[in-house]
């Protein structure tokens, strides 16, 4: 693979011509890692802009468009192939205006694209290569093109000759079918649904239903996860199999659940030494990954192994989830508390070297015994385990994995060795990060962080995530409630996207609910009535661009989950989350309008929706609690028809003082509770705090609680069962249960 020289200081690339001058092309002068990976290119390339279709106007030749991102392997590929050879780069500069996009920084054109790819391959991928006439408008299209032809195929430099010749020859023809190929994939983007069945309330188990049966007719019950190879986190899945069951017990999605977090964790997509996930297994069974990192990929994964640990009561996955968030913290934190985008599928000797461990490796750094040991446990032999993906040949090397958990006897000696192994793995080439912070991916990187140190008490993880909340708000926000969409030494220019606001407010609401600190549930209600104000369509959906944005040939939306769950999901997830922390009624009404105006999608795609069934799963539940304004916070929950108000004081507990939690029960207009069977209240302590008293006086009970001195200081939870008999004049209901976690935090004031 390509070992690229250095990049000159800022303050040389700000001296140089626009055109970058004999040594650079014009990508010298932006601030993507990926393009500026190009800035040395042959190629004549030009960023997306109206520059470039105003040079092909004026030659009177097509703009060529390339799509890719920093830690695109096939990406890397073209490049060395294609765009780094002489005779290809002429070619181009020949008979095109060339332009380069990263995706990650303009989903929207990268979006419009794909649609453009998709009708001519019926498949997708990257590098994304579209042929457009200088107004705009496409003509042809395809992914990765090898450079030269070969059996069955044609090569990329005998492309460029033949449809240069079409576009000279048969310019009438070609134009036609650009205009055409426009309209039909404007009207195809623009389509709506048709009349399903509303979706509120009373609909939502019929729905939820409907998508449990949709997604477990495509689970692999032997290797996990849905369908076949490659394999990606279903992320979208997975946050809907983790919510399943908050409205009622559901042990089929418990049982994908748990089958498909093991299959990933044991994997080679699982980076077994270092912590966090590959962006996808090339095969069926998890193993052979496609090695470059993603923050996105690792930020769902934390929050749903986090999630996973307490729902299904398996402490192995929390520690999946702090691994994540360690190595997040390790290998992708920026300054300002910020973090990049990802780690490269290749280094300089080839894709993945850094993971890889040939036998005589692991012997020089583990001695025999324990190399035998750590072979035994995770599937390294003397020939290898690992191919080359295209080619299929061994690589003579070893990717760790496992087979099946590892018994608990051998767990310390299995954590020391890796721990090794990590540090003996800085030796090995390392790939190249793209610094780049996109904002809806820190979003969900805030998420991740607050869920798992809410669950694992790990206040170190819950400060980094009120840093990055910090940063993108100081960082990227330049006014209340507007975001730009990334930021690398400064902001981009491009105005934030849909999935920017709602995985922001998202990851604003988790903080919120961990932290009590309103200033979070304030902001994310700025950027969801941004959502309102500027991104909602006359659908009662949000489109995926707002008035800021250019207005390109096609219409996308951002509506059905793809590797990330949709903008549209996302929203409905911060809105079901935020109506879940508050108990406000507007809050709640909102979320289920969006729902409703998403049914259309749902109803007949259950599986491309499951994000908003996640958001429907929460809504579902009923549960809802809320941290006033008042001085001391107070939280509420709910299980209609009745309300249960908690006041903690303090909050934020010294050691060795006393604490006094209330716990108030209120019931709708029409309600009562059965005297026959009076209200229970059960409450577990954690370590180093304990129960030094209790009163009840009607539906109100005080406890005092001692905070002793061998208690923790960190996140820690109260967890409440409060169980209750609610009557009207007409019925009792069945005898209901709230199981409640409050999170309250340990200091030492010394």
């Amino acid at each position: 693979m390509m070992n690229r020289a250095p990049l000159p200081s800022p303050e040389i690339i700000a001296g140089l011509p626009l055109d970058g001058g004999e040594a650079y092309n014009r990508l010298i002068h932006a601030t993507s890692p990926y393009l500026l990976q190009h800035a040395t290119n042959p190629v004549d390339w030009y960023p997306w802009g109206a520059e470039a279709f105003a040079e092909a106007k004026n030659r009177d030749v097509p703009v060529f468009v390339s799509i890719g991102y920093s830690a695109c392997h096939w990406c890397h590929v073209m490049e060395q192939e294609s765009f780094e050879h002489p005779g290809i780069a002429g070619l181009l500069n020949r008979f095109t205006v060339p332009v380069k996009v990263d995706r990650e920084e303009r989903p929207d054109i990268d979006d419009a694209m794909m649609l453009v790819t998709q009708a001519f391959t019926g498949r997708g991928g990257w590098p994304n290569s579209i042929w457009l006439t200088p107004e705009g408008r496409p003509w042809y299209a395809g992914t990765y093109f090898p450079p030269e032809d070969g059996p069955g195929r044609m090569g990329f430099a005998t492309l460029l000759e033949r449809l240069a010749a079409l576009w000279r020859e048969q310019r009438p023809q070609v134009e036609n079918q650009a205009t055409s190929l426009s309209k039909n994939l404007a009207q195809y983007a623009t389509s709506r649904p048709a009349v399903v069945p509303r979706l509120h309330p009373p609909s939502a188990l019929m729905y939820l239903d409907r998508a449990g049966e949709a997604l477990a007719k495509t689970f692999d019950a032997r290797h996990g996860g849905f369908g076949g190879a490659p394999k990606f986190p279903p992320h979208a899945a997975l946050l809907f199999l983790a919510t399943a069951n908050r409205s009622k017990p559901d042990a089929r999605s418990d049982g994908m659940l748990r089958r498909t977090l093991d299959a990933m964790m044991l994997g080679g997509i699982h980076d077994q030494v270092g912590g966090g996930f590959h962006r996808y297994a090339t095969d069926e069974r998890w193993f052979l990954p496609h090695y470059e990192k993603m923050l996105y990929d690792n930020a769902l994964l934390a929050r749903v192994y986090a999630e996973a640990s307490s729902q299904l009561e398996d402490p192995v996955y929390l520690m999946i989830a702090e691994r994540i968030c360690d190595w997040v913290l390790r290998d992708l934190l920026l300054e300002h508390g910020l973090f990049a985008s990802s780690l490269d599928a290749d280094t300089g000797s080839g894709e993945g070297e850094t993971y890889l461990w040939t036998l005589g490796e692991l012997e020089e750094r583990l001695g025999p015994a324990d190399t035998r040991r750590f072979c035994r446990w995770y599937g390294c032999t003397a020939e290898g385990n690992a191919h080359d993906e295209a080619t299929g040949k061994p690589t003579g090397k070893n990717l760790p994995y496992l087979d099946a958990r590892l018994p608990e006897k051998d767990r310390t000696r299995a954590d020391a060795l890796l721990k090794v192994l990590q540090e003996a793995r800085l030796t090995h080439p390392q790939p190249a990060r793209d610094d780049k912070a996109v904002t809806a991916w820190n979003g969900m990187m805030i998420g991740g962080l607050a869920v798992t140190g809410r669950i694992a008490h790990r206040a170190d993880l819950i400060e980094a995530a009120e840093r990055a909340a910090g940063a993108v708000l100081e960082h990227l926000s330049p006014a209340p409630g507007k975001l730009m969409r990334s930021w690398r030494e400064k902001p981009s220019a491009v105005p934030g996207f849909l999935e920017d606001y709602a995985a922001m407010a998202w990851g604003l609401v988790d903080l919120f609910r961990v932290t009590g600190t309103t200033r979070y549930r304030d902001q994310a209600r700025e950027l969801l009535q941004t959502l309102d104000q500027t991104f909602l369509s006359d659908t009662g959906i949000y489109r995926p661009t707002s008035q800021e944005h250019e207005a390109l040939f096609i219409p996308t939306s951002d509506t059905l989950d793809q590797a990330t769950p949709s903008g549209n999901g996302m929203a409905c997830l911060a809105l079901a989350s935020l109506a879940a922390q508050t108990g406000d009624s507007r809050d709640r009404e909102q979320a289920w309008r969006l729902l409703d105006a998403a049914s259309g999608w749902l109803h007949p795609l259950p599986t491309g929706t499951l994000s908003y069934h996640a958001a429907l799963s929460l809504l579902q539940a009923g549960e809802a609690s809320t941290i006033s304004s008042s001085p001391v916070p107070d939280l509420s929950f709910r299980k209609v028809p009745l309300s249960l108000e908690i006041t903690l004081t303090p909050r934020h507990l010294p050691i060795r003082t006393t604490a006094e939690l209330v716990l108030s029960l209120h019931l709708d207009s029409g309600w009562h509770l059965q005297e026959q069977e009076p209200v229970t209240v059960e409450i577990g302590y954690p370590r180093g705090l304990k129960e030094a008293g209790r009163s009840a006086v009607d539906t109100t009970f005080t406890y005092r609680i001692d905070i002793e001195h061998s208690a923790p200081t960190s996140v820690v939870e109260l967890k409440l069962s409060v169980a209750f008999t609610a009557c009207s004049e007409e019925r009792c209901l069945p005898r209901e249960s709230l199981e409640i976690r409050v999170p309250v935090t340990i200091i030492d004031q010394g």
